[in-house]
């Protein structure tokens, strides 16, 4: 009986050490390594590669740089607020054919 306790023991720690190993040489999460305010150049483009899509990083590598803004929130345009709900009812208000827009963003896109 002893044995088998001292057993269970062992693979606990064992397992636990390796789990705490695992998680000490895991990568830092990407958004800990820009902030607001930082200014993205050539040569901090490492910062945003794996936060940015392929096309971007090869522009900010080549010269483009990057202004990094705190997120906000940002609303629709009423008109297309106005499409989205009548959308969720079920009631489309869409033209037929090849003219499939809403006649929200039909009077967005017109006005």
């Amino acid at each position: 009986m002893h044995r088998g306790k001292a057993f269970r023991v062992s693979v606990t720690i064992s397992v636990t050490a390796l789990i705490l190993l695992i998680l000490g040489l895991a990568p830092p999460p990407g958004h800990a390594q820009v902030k607001p305010g930082d200014f993205i150049t050539p040569e901090n483009a490492t910062k945003v590669k794996d936060l940015v899509a392929p096309g971007v990083y090869y522009k900010v590598e080549r010269g483009m740089t990057m202004k990094i803004v705190p997120s906000e929130r940002i609303d629709w345009p009423p008109q297309y607020q106005r499409d989205y709900q009548a959308d969720k009812r079920g009631r489309g208000d869409c033209f037929p054919g090849r003219l499939r827009m809403s006649f929200a963003v039909r009077e967005y896109l017109l006005d």
